[in-house]
């Protein structure tokens, strides 16, 4: 008898730049992280383990005690932005690059 089909692992690459890398290895240096999926994760779903796995990532990325995005944080999917390929319900696929880099904002005009 055929053994079950088991669940099909792809990898993703998360980069994660200066401004919010020290969230993740306490240095302002790029982060590079190899991550394993199912065929199944989305981007929610990965960046809802990188927050656990990173509590003061978590706590820029998400409002407190939900899955909303805050807006400090910009997520780009393959050298595009992430709202352009379906947002967070993306299913990742093998060999996507996920790039979190802290948002801009604000400025002024110069007069």
């Amino acid at each position: 008898m055929p053994e079950p089909p088991q669940d099909i692992v792809c990898t993703a690459k998360v980069e994660v730049l200066p401004g919010l890398s020290h969230l993740f290895n306490g240095r302002d240096q790029p982060v590079l992280l190899e991550i394993e999926l199912d065929i199944s994760e989305t981007v929610l779903s990965l960046l809802a383990k990188l927050a656990d796995e990173y509590p003061g990532f978590g706590n820029i990325l998400f409002e407190l005690n939900s899955h909303d995005p805050t807006g400090q944080v910009g997520i780009v999917l393959n050298n595009r932005l992430l709202e352009l390929q379906g947002g967070l319900k993306r299913r990742l696929r093998d060999g996507d690059i996920l790039v979190l880099l802290p948002a801009l904002a604000g400025g002024s005009l110069l007069e």
